[in-house]
């Protein structure tokens, strides 16, 4: 499926293109420590305000495609100093221009190469199907604490964005969805800091 066919098939019946774009791993934490590369993600950013696109960012926290540096870290204290100086430096650079942050991703990661046939790679964090924590570098060295350092960082740099927590199979009656739910709870007990839950699927026209 060609999507400039989609395109002229939609715009023939009196409606425009819906989709979205993104620029792959521009906002994952840095390879070299301290160092931030925006050129990318602020082309896009740029373009969508020029033309009045609504822009959600994803996402500030994942466990999967982290630099050594990160995933070698064993003490708390800089640990929340790495995610607090991330998402700072990130969120706050575009603070006022998304209406939303996808802080913490925890879903299933579909990962597939560009062309037909290549494998496929499943990976998942923070919580387990049964709806407990998983394992990872933050959860390991802050326990559930990371979410809520997270979400404080991201409602500092950007005040009026609205902050998800974010995961896969969430669309049915399961142990994960109140096991996500409860967590939530119990983020929000003291101040709220989570704003919604978003659900994560992967569409491709490859199927």
């Amino acid at each position: 499926m060609e999507t400039t066919g989609l395109d002229a098939h939609i715009k023939a019946k009196g409606k425009n293109y819906w989709g979205s774009c993104a620029d792959p791993n521009t906002l994952n934490i840095a390879d070299t420590q301290g160092v931030f590369t925006f050129t990318n993600s602020d082309t896009l950013v740029n373009w969508a305000v020029s033309h009045g696109k609504l822009i959600r960012g994803h996402t500030l926290v994942w466990h999967l495609q982290l630099p050594s540096w990160v995933s070698s870290i064993t003490n708390p204290t800089i640990l929340t100093s790495v995610i607090q100086s991330h998402i700072s430096n990130v969120a706050g650079r575009y603070a006022g221009k998304l209406y939303a942050w996808d802080v913490v991703k925890c879903d299933k990661s579909f990962q597939r190469d560009r062309f037909v046939g290549a494998n496929d790679e499943f990976c998942s964090e923070c919580l387990n199907e049964d709806g407990s924590m998983r394992s990872s570098v933050f959860y390991d060295v802050l326990g559930e604490s990371f979410i809520t350092i997270a979400f404080q960082a991201a409602r500092a740099a950007d005040t009026s964005a609205k902050l998800y927590i974010n995961d896969y199979n969430l669309d049915s009656a399961n142990a994960k969805v109140t096991g996500m739910v409860n967590l939530v709870k119990r983020i929000n007990a003291s101040q709220k800091l989570i704003d919604g839950i978003g659900t994560q699927m992967h569409l491709s026209v490859w199927y």
